[in-house]
């Protein structure tokens, strides 16, 4: 899971998501409590994403989640 990943790297971007208590156009995919979210992963504690998206949703998230760790969205590349 690339959010894993990227926030073993950097824990601060998706926890200020999480505390900014629905004021960040992100919110809808982060949160602080599995209870926001009809599906969810936890990647860390008091920490959950939005897993309930088709997968057009997911990709649109990431090119929002990327610049956030400083990644260019041309680094993203899908195999099929």
């Amino acid at each position: 899971m690339i959010l894993n990943t990227l926030h073993g790297e950097n824990p601060h971007v998706l926890y200020q998501i999480s505390a900014s208590e629905n004021q960040h156009e992100m919110s809808v995919y982060v949160s602080d409590s599995s209870q926001n979210f009809s599906y969810s992963v936890k990647i860390a504690n008091d920490l959950y994403l939005n897993d309930n998206f088709d997968t057009s949703t997911r990709i649109y998230a990431l090119q929002k989640f990327l610049p956030m760790y400083g990644i260019d969205l041309e680094e993203l590349v899908f195999f099929i």
